[in-house]
């Protein structure tokens, strides 16, 4: 009895999952976007160029965010 609700919470589980996921990605992409508008808006304001600010703000990736948040990083 008590594996056969274990089975069923892990289903319930399994399909939220499934169906949160794809909002998740898009509030992660939006927040992204969001980051480098932010990030270029800020460069121009405190004096770069245009062109530079969105050249170097296309040098940040999502794996370079992380990696200032790792141990060895």
């Amino acid at each position: 009895m008590i594996t056969a609700i274990h089975i069923i919470k892990f289903i319930i589980k399994l399909l939220l999952l499934i169906i949160f996921f794809p909002f998740f990605l898009v509030w992660a992409g939006s927040r992204y976007l969001t980051f480098k508008y932010v990030l270029v808006s800020n460069m121009i304001k405190s004096g770069m160029q245009k062109e530079y600010a969105k050249k170097l703000a296309r040098t940040v990736s999502i794996s370079s965010i992380f990696s200032m948040f790792s141990k060895n990083g």
